[in-house]
């Protein structure tokens, strides 16, 4: 499963990538949902409340609730600010606006080396390649919204399937356009 980001722009004109709040919410009432079935069901047949299976789906439920991606690009102080992880334990990153050489999509198929070109790129449809073999059996294209940054490294904004290329594309633009970049598609 893969979770995207949702783009929101500030009143100040600020720009933020963050993990959606319905999927956090959604995350937090399958946990709650499996604590509740848990402790019902070991009430019924007097089991013990959690085994391992139980025990170990809560953990990494909670850990899905808890984890946190977010992207701040900030107009007015001309930095990028990252935050990641678990929530309390988040690890942040700051970087200026200077340090950004390019704003770029790359195109790659899971399970190969490589990026493509924007033309090999187009030969899929919907993701997924066209021509005669069955599509719904070939890996799928995927897009990824990059940094490049001045001193060599590159931060990965966000990645989805190519079908969904063209939502990447336009946050793409509007982060390029806050930077005084152009999208290199």
């Amino acid at each position: 499963m893969a979770i995207h980001l949702i783009r929101k722009t500030t009143k100040e004109g600020n720009v933020m990538l963050t993990v959606p709040m319905r999927t956090r919410l959604s995350l937090g009432a399958i946990g709650a949902l499996l604590v509740g079935s848990t402790a019902y069901v070991s009430l019924l047949e007097g089991k013990a409340p959690f085994d391992a299976l139980n025990l170990a789906l809560l953990v990494l439920t909670i850990a899905a609730t808890l984890y946190e991606e977010r992207w701040i690009l900030d107009k007015t102080g001309q930095t990028i600010t990252f935050r990641f992880g678990m929530l309390p334990l988040a690890r942040r990153q700051t970087i200026p606006f200077s340090a950004v050489e390019k704003v770029k999509l790359e195109y790659f198929v899971k399970g190969r080396s490589g990026f493509l070109s924007p033309e090999e790129a187009a030969t899929f449809s919907r993701g997924r390649p066209k021509g005669p073999a069955l599509p719904f059996f070939s890996p799928p294209l995927w897009v990824n919204l990059v940094l490049l940054l001045t001193n060599g490294g590159r931060l990965v904004l966000d990645s989805r399937k190519g079908k969904t290329a063209l939502e990447l594309s336009h946050i793409g633009e509007e982060i390029a356009t806050l930077l005084g970049k152009e999208l290199e598609a």
